[in-house]
């Protein structure tokens, strides 16, 4: 009987691995994935849709991938440049990194935002993309010009948090209402 348990475990793995690595690719919009945009070796994927001199860069959660912006792709594209992108260890980006923490992956955002030479570019994130999105804002902060999280942030109230953490969403916050008053 405790064999069960143990199956029932591996099953899940295997399971949750594989949705987390083949969810469907958007077929309609311009994949870019055959050129190499890299950081520190680990190639990333994107899509690059649209014209406009503001651009929408949307980054995916946990164990989904480009793909799931499809819909916002098709909408926006009329009216803004849109990319979207893989986050490493994810759709059709690189795998071989040993770390995978949220300023690797802002460094990969920073990376799509440096490598295509994009200016005004609103960073939208879904789920643990909202911490990567305002590091991503840090590191690029004259290139983005805003953020817009989507089902992240949640419960903060600060008490779990370090001081150092306390103080890099302090200053993002900060930069963000300094953006806004221009």
């Amino acid at each position: 009987m405790k064999k069960l348990p143990a199956l029932f475990s591996l099953a899940t793995s295997i399971g949750l691995w594989y949705a987390c690595t083949q969810h469907p690719q958007n077929k309609n919009a311009i994949d870019k994935s055959s050129v190499k945009i890299s950081n520190h070796g680990v190639n990333i994927a994107y899509t690059d849709t649209g014209k406009g001199d503001t651009i929408l860069l949307f980054v995916h959660g946990w164990c989904i991938n480009k793909s799931y912006f499809n819909n916002q792709v098709k909408y926006f594209g009329n009216k803004y440049r849109v990319v979207t992108i893989d986050l490493p260890g994810y759709g059709q980006s690189g795998k071989n990194r040993n770390s995978w923490t949220v300023n690797d992956f802002a460094g990969d955002v920073a990376s799509v935002i440096t490598t295509l030479r994009l200016k005004k570019v609103i960073l939208i994130g879904h789920s643990m993309a909202g911490e990567i999105i305002v590091q991503a804002k840090l590191n690029t902060p004259r290139q983005v010009i805003g953020l817009i999280g989507i089902d992240n942030f949640k419960g903060f109230d600060g008490k779990s948090e370090n001081a150092k953490a306390k103080a890099d969403y302090s200053e993002a916050i900060a930069m963000l209402k300094n953006i806004l008053k221009r």
